[in-house]
């Protein structure tokens, strides 16, 4: 993924690998002058997803995304690989501020404040109240009327910061990885702490930022 001086997205993808052999294509380009970029990439031993919010002269704003689509986590309402960018149909229209991939899950949050997520969700990591995959983009239930400010992805777990400072976790648990005291999963988005302004997720662990003092979830082998 390269952006020019002239804030254009090229993304090439000549080659890659995944699961069952090696899939070579011809370089696929796509670019166009943008406004805004939200770019998220997400590799993981053997694939290579791309999820980007692009903001066009032509278009307005479009959710992109490319790459291993298994689990429905490329949201085009499929499993198949894609080896061109394409827009996601069911996020049409709606103005995205911030995107995030776990292993085999996305999530976007929107300018309102809603969150949307889909992929795979065997451990409760899309927030949805379930354990079924999503093939498409679909809101966070939970969140209605709870602004979020940004969020973050871990290999099968999710983390997201309200604009108020309060900090919710769910999905794989079993590392203490959400912070919420136990090893256990959540299927929806449990309250963690509050007064917090940042956070990113490992594969395994939570970072979060309160007050410019950075704490961890530390895991012990």
């Amino acid at each position: 993924m390269v952006f020019t001086e002239t804030a254009e997205m090229r993304a090439f993808c000549s080659e890659f690998t995944i699961i069952g052999g090696l899939y070579r294509t011809k370089d696929n380009l796509f670019d166009e002058s943008m406004k805004n970029i939200n770019l998220v990439c997400r590799m993981h031993v053997h694939f290579l997803i791309v999820l980007a919010y692009i903001w066009t002269k032509s278009a307005g704003g479009v959710s992109i995304s490319f790459g291993r689509g298994d689990f429905g986590r490329l949201g085009h309402g499929n499993s198949s690989d894609l080896f061109t960018p394409q827009p996601i149909k069911a996020l049409q229209g709606i103005r995205i501020k911030q995107i995030a991939c776990g292993d085999s899950h996305c999530l976007a949050v929107t300018m309102e404040g809603e969150v949307q997520s889909w992929g795979r969700n065997q451990n409760g990591q899309l927030g949805l109240g379930t354990t079924e995959d999503s093939l498409v983009p679909r809101k966070i239930e939970a969140f209605m009327g709870i602004p979020v400010k940004m969020v973050a992805a871990g290999a099968e777990h999710t983390a997201a910061v309200t604009e108020d400072g309060e900090l919710y976790g769910w999905g794989w648990g079993r590392y203490g990885n959400l912070g919420l005291g136990d090893r256990n999963d959540r299927l929806v988005p449990e309250k963690v702490s509050a007064n917090v302004v940042g956070i990113l997720c490992g594969m395994f662990l939570l970072i979060t930022i309160r007050l410019f003092l950075i704490t961890a979830t530390t895991l012990y082998f």
